[in-house]
């Protein structure tokens, strides 16, 4: 259990064995830059937040280019990682911190201590070396390097995120056997897989303001039981949803489906009084029911038994 009162960064990995992982920030955000595990029959993963959920682009230095290693350097030699300077929106940035490896003198390697956040990938960022030896170490120089940051979500059980913010997800989320459950206020957008197995293996993604969006070309919603999406006042937008039973999206502003819609046995698509659903592909081995509000229903290949009207 890690609980923060202001913002909180989780980076690396954290895997826990023999019981649940949970993570909550009572006053701030929650940046996930980690491979988080919890192994085991039950284990689950909840983090919750009085802010934002975040993944995208809160990345850290994960590498250290020495170009030249200088000479006469002392072991009182510090390193110094310039600070983030355009971190994404959401994000609490703090800079990375090091420590640099001596050989004779020379710096033949800096050791990341910790990677920071709010850098962008891609980002070169700079470093300051500094001796206050007598006499003191020179021409050594050094780059940090930042990758895309990473972000999984593994647990044997069910994973729960929730923020009063929004929740932006760009690693997998992944279940063995329980349900993944995202609740925000303002929103989900996710990049990658959410899957949900076994016999409690239920989505639902739950919106009070804003959309929620699936429709990045990874974003899937695989569900051995039911997918349940619902944004109560904006859109939702899904590249792929398969279910072994039902899939429902209920978007107040729309419904649109870029990929396809697999559902074992019913699929369920509403929108408001001024929306409309639009579509490629919905398949349902049951029935499907689309109910648009302003009654605009497109949708390229419906295979399954219908119920209401359709133009396509």
């Amino acid at each position: 259990l890690v609980t923060s009162f202001g913002d909180l960064s989780l980076n690396n990995t954290i895997t826990s064995t023999g019981g649940d992982v949970s993570a909550a920030s009572t006053s701030g955000g929650v940046v996930l830059n980690s491979d988080i595990r919890a192994v085991g029959a039950g284990s689950v993963i909840a983090v919750s937040s009085a802010g934002n959920i975040l993944s995208r682009g809160a990345g850290g230095v994960t590498s250290v280019n020495v170009i030249t290693s200088g000479s006469s350097y002392s072991a009182q030699t510090t390193v110094t990682f310039a600070a983030p300077t355009n971190p994404p929106s959401g994000v609490t940035p703090y800079p990375a911190y090091g420590r640099p490896v001596i050989v004779n003198g020379q710096i033949t390697a800096i050791e990341i201590v910790s990677p920071g956040v709010g850098y962008q990938p891609g980002q070169q960022v700079a470093i300051t070396i500094t001796d206050p030896g007598t006499p003191s170490g020179n021409g050594a120089t050094a780059i940090g390097l930042v990758s895309l940051p990473r972000q999984s979500l593994y647990a044997d059980g069910g994973v729960a995120l929730s923020a009063k913010g929004k929740v932006e997800l760009t690693g997998a989320v992944q279940t063995i056997d329980g349900p993944v459950v995202v609740n925000a206020v303002h929103g989900v957008i996710v990049q990658n897989l959410i899957s949900a197995g076994g016999s409690l293996g239920d989505i639902a993604v739950t919106t009070v303001a804003n959309d929620l969006d699936f429709g990045s070309a990874d974003a899937a919603l695989i569900a051995t039981v039911s997918v349940t999406a619902t944004s109560q006042t904006g859109s939702i937008t899904v590249n792929r949803a398969t279910a072994g039973e039902d899939v429902e999206l209920s978007g107040a502003d729309g419904v649109t489906v870029s990929g396809s819609v697999f559902a074992g046995d019913d699929v369920s698509v509403v929108t408001g009084a001024d929306g409309r659903v639009s579509g490629r592909r919905i398949l349902a081995g049951d029935s499907a029911t689309i109910t648009a509000g302003d009654e605009e229903k497109w949708v390229d290949r419906l295979d399954a038994p219908r119920v209401g009207s359709f133009a396509t």
